[in-house]
């Protein structure tokens, strides 16, 4: 799959909301790049409350955010340019893909019984 459906919860509203956002697997987490300086709503909704719901491939699962530090940036980018050649070409031209505050989602078992039930719209 090319993207994905996360679901966070508004930090002031308490509000779920649904992005789709591209990603890739590292062992049993989920990255995710949270554009040029961290600037995403989503991002924030993350700094206040962590626990997500997660939905690609026809699979929801739950987990957890962690935003990583600057530290890793560069090899997080790295893996997003190896999936993403669109990430590779704009980065030709000043793009700031790739440049975005990195952040891992580990994530627990599927939960299976929802399998066919996309996240909705917050």
């Amino acid at each position: 799959a090319r993207t994905l459906r996360l679901a966070t919860t508004g930090r002031k509203s308490g509000v779920r909301r649904v992005v789709e956002v591209w990603f890739v697997v590292e062992d049993d987490s989920i990255l995710l790049q949270a554009g040029a300086q961290g600037q995403k709503g989503w991002l924030a909704n993350l700094r206040h409350e962590p626990r997500v719901e997660i939905e690609v491939g026809g699979l929801r699962f739950s987990g957890t955010a962690e935003i990583l530090g600057a530290e890793e940036q560069g090899r997080v980018a790295s893996r997003f340019r190896r999936k993403y050649w669109l990430a590779r070409v704009a980065r030709w031209f000043g793009s700031a893909i790739g440049r975005g505050l990195p952040v891992r989602i580990r994530i627990a078992a599927p939960d299976l019984a929802a399998r066919d039930e996309p996240p909705t719209a917050g």
